[in-house]
């Protein structure tokens, strides 16, 4: 469920889906549930996310996906925080 200004989803990078699904549910009983070849996401976790199969080299890990129902206006709060949007 999306709750406004919380994060939403978190999404990693891998490069074995099937070796990350045996390991994580073996040692936390967490289950998965997959998405064409590529992505998979796990439940029984406290927190929505999943992995996604990479065969090139992994940089940047992880993606985390944030809720705000007013885009515009949060757009505006990150300009006026100093940053910018890419």
């Amino acid at each position: 469920m999306e709750v406004n200004n919380h994060i939403n989803q978190i999404e990693f990078k891998a490069y074995d889906l099937e070796k990350i699904k045996v390991l994580y549910t073996t040692t936390f009983g967490w289950t998965f549930t997959d998405y064409g070849l590529t992505n998979t996401v796990f439940s029984h976790s406290g927190i929505a996310a999943g992995f996604e199969y990479k065969d090139e080299p992994i940089v940047n890990g992880v993606m985390v996906i944030l809720c705000y129902t007013n885009l515009k206006a949060t757009k505006k709060k990150i300009k006026e925080a100093g940053d910018k949007l890419s």
